[in-house]
């Protein structure tokens, strides 16, 4: 009866040697779970981070291209400006005193004298707002 005794004894401890294997591996199925979840996260934060930048870097080349533009064409457009203002002032002398010579009131002379002249009160406040048009930074 020992001997069979003793062979019990061995098979129950080999049955929890196996099990304790089995829960070895069950605690690895866990583990990897775990990692899963965790990554499943991280890839989450991943995806996220590259959606930023592309809006950004979207963003960014918009501005960059509206700041280009802005240095490209400022004071082209401030001197074409002023010089449309000089000659239209120098226009709208010459009526006058062409109207005053012939004795004709400026209305009859030139009918468009007074768009002229609002035009030309335009441009100075068009001129005054692209002078003082700047930009906090430069690319």
């Amino acid at each position: 009866m020992n001997k069979q005794l003793f062979n019990r004894v061995a098979d129950i401890a080999k049955e929890n040697v196996e099990l304790s294997a089995e829960k070895v591996e069950l605690a690895v199925i866990d583990d990897i779970q775990q990692r899963v979840m965790a990554t499943n996260k991280t890839l989450e934060t991943a995806d996220k981070v590259i959606e930023i930048s592309q809006n950004v870097n979207r963003v960014l080349n918009g501005l960059s291209d509206d700041v280009k533009f802005f240095n490209k064409y400022k004071e082209v457009a401030l001197q074409d400006l002023k010089m449309h203002k000089k000659e239209l002032d120098r226009l709208l002398r010459d009526a006058e005193q062409k109207a005053k010579d012939l004795g004709v009131p400026l209305k009859l002379a030139s009918p468009n004298f007074q768009r002229a002249k609002q035009q030309a009160d335009s441009l100075d406040n068009e001129i005054r707002l692209l002078q003082n048009a700047n930009l906090e930074f430069d690319i």
